[in-house]
């Protein structure tokens, strides 16, 4: 008995070891003493200098870039992006889920610098390369290398079905929303982005405020959104999220000057906070099925950065909308009350 207890304390041993490790342990096991943080930030070095050159080094052969503001920062950018993603790729738990960090990055700073040239009111700029053709040749991109380095079909196709659904749920969704960059539209596309942060920040306000309040007054009949996923979140909160996101949207558009009629505010607000907290659901499940509580540790009391933009992320697909019927179209056709 005590051996196979021993032998099962040193399998579990083993299991954490590997679970500590990542794609850059053993290069840090054979140059840096073990010390994966040191062979992370060398490699990040490294690499951020070559994509970094690659991206400058294009940026100047594109003359519609030229003329936006981002190509101003574009040193800013490119430098702490690409250093922050190859570090972020060296955290993963192996080699390949590095080269899918890296590729995606890199396919999201093409849609950024295509989002700048051609704002999101303009289907098409006449580029050779559309955002939707770039999107498709990354998954295409994805499959093939998750089929070329995996040992069989089936784990090739789950992990790159995992790898799709990250591709999809956050390239896509921040593309939108670095999509609402209108050069031509400085002032107004600022004051939708402003009012949709007004918009997230106070529903998720209200649904705290509402669930207090109705603990306070041992309200007995709580209805979940969707239970298996998340206790926490119910029709209830959803409604003071409702309530609370219109005021603050009324606030910002009186504030900012945002235009549009009031009907159409209330509604697009009605449907931002509810595809919002469809957002929150979403995360939920995907922590859920990952088995952990939050998406990180890097915000202390918050979680990671997943938590606190999750709402945003899926409220922007509404707002862009908005911005290309209301924002979009000449300011002399602005529907104004």
């Amino acid at each position: 008995m005590n051996v196979e207890q021993g032998g099962a304390t040193d399998s579990n041993d083993d299991r954490r070891r590997n679970a500590k490790r990542c794609a850059v342990s053993d290069l840090a096991d054979r140059f840096c003493c073990g010390h994966d943080w040191l062979a992370a930030s060398i490699v990040s070095v490294i690499l951020g200098v070559i994509s970094s050159s690659i991206f400058l080094s294009s940026a100047t052969l594109i003359p519609q870039l030229r003329k936006t503001e981002f190509y101003a920062f574009r040193w800013f950018y490119t430098v702490t992006t690409d250093f922050v993603a190859a570090l972020c790729a060296c955290y993963t738990p192996n080699w390949r889920y590095a080269v899918i960090c890296v590729a995606e990055n890199a396919i999201f700073t093409i849609l950024t610098v295509h989002s700048t040239i051609c704002p999101i009111n303009q289907f098409s700029c006449g580029l050779t390369v559309e955002p939707v053709q770039v999107f498709l040749a990354g998954v295409a991109a994805i499959l093939l290398f998750r089929f070329s380095t995996s040992r069989n079909g089936t784990e090739a196709f789950i992990h790159f079905t995992l790898d799709a659904l990250g591709f999809i749920y956050i390239i896509g969704s921040l593309s939108v929303l670095v999509a609402f960059v209108d050069d031509d539209k400085k002032t107004l596309y600022r004051k939708l982005l402003i009012a949709l942060l007004y918009v997230v920040w106070a529903s998720d306000t209200g649904a705290y405020i509402t669930g207090k309040a109705l603990a306070f007054f041992n309200y007995p009949n709580y209805n979940p959104l969707a239970a298996h996923l998340s206790k926490n979140k119910d029709y209830e909160g959803t409604l003071g999220a409702i309530v609370f996101g219109i005021a603050a949207m009324m606030l910002a558009s009186y504030w900012l000057v945002v235009p549009g009629s009031t009907g159409t505010k209330i509604a697009f607000t009605v449907l931002g906070v509810v595809v919002g907290r469809l957002g929150d659901l979403f995360e939920s499940l995907l922590k859920r099925a990952a088995g952990i509580k939050d998406s990180g540790k890097l915000i202390p009391g918050h979680g990671g950065v997943l938590d606190r933009i999750d709402a945003l992320m899926f409220a922007a697909l509404v707002f862009a909308r908005y911005y290309a019927l209301v924002i979009g179209i000449a300011p002399d056709e602005l529907p104004q009350d």
